[in-house]
């Protein structure tokens, strides 16, 4: 497979963010308008699109990665990324997440902005090290955004429960289950087995982000939890 360069991964990013600008400009408005009086109307269509759109590529590329050379020793040894996607998808959160910021700063939204900027400054540092493919499972927590974001959905009682609780299940499963597991199997394994190629304080620079990005998670399963009862309280 040919390497994808750094070069590339920033095209990436960059086009990701000019495109999330675009859309929101010139999609959006045209998308309210459209929807105005349906059950789609207060849809926020850019979070939405990149929720779905990199749920899907990571999943997909969750079953590309190879079971003759699994996780965490193939990250351990260098080996570089499964595949081109595996190589670039992170580069489309990173886009994302500078858009978030920009979005945040303008609503206000000092919760978001520290959640974007603790995305992009990551990926991008990922990036210039060439380890950035190492975060493509990462992505599978925005499998749960796509719930969160239907949550504005004007649909029957019933339904809003429903997506409610997937929303929940993704969430919890995800992000405080299966990521914290992937993160101490990562960091036991290269602390008995070690690197061929990476320092050994990425040990403590791994633990002190996945720590951090453990603590954002619980911090946001409080707020949209507390977010979602008042939406609820609201409708009764």
């Amino acid at each position: 497979m040919k390497m994808t360069s750094i070069h590339e991964q920033y095209t990436v990013a960059i086009s990701t963010f000019l495109l999330c600008l675009t859309l929101k400009a010139k999609v959006s408005p045209v998308a309210r308008r459209q929807s105005s009086g349906t059950a789609f109307e207060d849809i926020e269509w850019v979070p939405l699109l990149h929720a779905l759109c990199v749920s899907l590529l990571a999943v997909v590329a969750f079953f590309m990665e190879n079971p003759d050379d699994p996780e965490p020793l193939h990250s351990l040894r260098c080996a570089g990324p499964y595949s081109r996607l595996h190589a670039v998808l992170p580069m489309i959160s990173a886009g994302y997440s500078a858009f978030e910021v920009v979005e945040a700063l303008r609503s206000g939204s000092k919760s978001y902005v520290l959640h974007g900027s603790f995305i992009f400054f990551f990926l991008v540092l990922g990036a210039a090290a060439g380890f950035v493919h190492n975060f493509t499972r990462v992505q599978l927590c925005e499998i749960s955004t796509i719930f969160l974001n239907s949550q504005r959905l004007r649909v029957r009682r019933s339904l809003q429960i429903l997506n409610a609780a997937i929303f929940v299940f993704a969430f919890f499963s995800v992000r405080l289950i299966a990521m914290p597991m992937w993160s101490l199997q990562w960091l036991s394994t290269f602390m008995v087995e070690g690197s061929d190629c990476l320092p050994s304080f990425i040990g403590k620079v791994y633990f002190a982000a996945n720590g951090l990005f453990f603590a954002l998670n619980i911090w946001w399963a409080r707020a949209i939890i507390k977010k979602i009862e008042r939406t609820w309280k609201k409708q009764s």
